[in-house]
């Protein structure tokens, strides 16, 4: 794991970006940001990120169908991925991260510092 850990975020909402930009680069990350998921899938294969914040709902191709071609991809298959969500509350979201595929959720109305700490944790720092 590189000292800065880089982490691309995917989202069609500039304001998301801004923000969870703002979070991440305070905190030392390298941070990458796409608006939407053929952007993704080019920056994932260039820049390799450690990880992947990914908003579920975006026109044309949603998260859903962005982290399957990404997980197809060789290059791009083991970097993990975190979905943002807006469609349920912060509780919700955590009740899905147990579920059986390993997927992991957050909802966008997850304070900062919790959005860091599933960041570092499932980065193992």
């Amino acid at each position: 794991m590189p000292q800065n850990p880089k982490v691309l975020i995917v989202d069609d909402m500039q304001a998301i970006l801004v923000m969870y930009n703002s979070l991440l680069s305070n905190q030392g990350f390298e941070v990458l940001t796409a608006s939407n998921g053929n952007d993704c899938l080019r920056l994932a294969k260039q820049f390799h990120p450690d990880i992947i914040l990914l908003d579920i709902m975006m026109p044309k191709m949603d998260g859903g169908m962005t982290a399957g071609l990404l997980l197809e991809d060789p290059a791009t298959k083991n970097i993990p991925i975190i979905f943002l969500t807006s469609m349920v509350s912060e509780e919700e979201a955590v009740a899905q991260n147990n579920n059986p595929n390993g997927r992991q959720f957050l909802s966008k109305s997850t304070p900062p510092t919790a959005i860091l700490a599933k960041i570092r944790e499932t980065l193992g720092l």
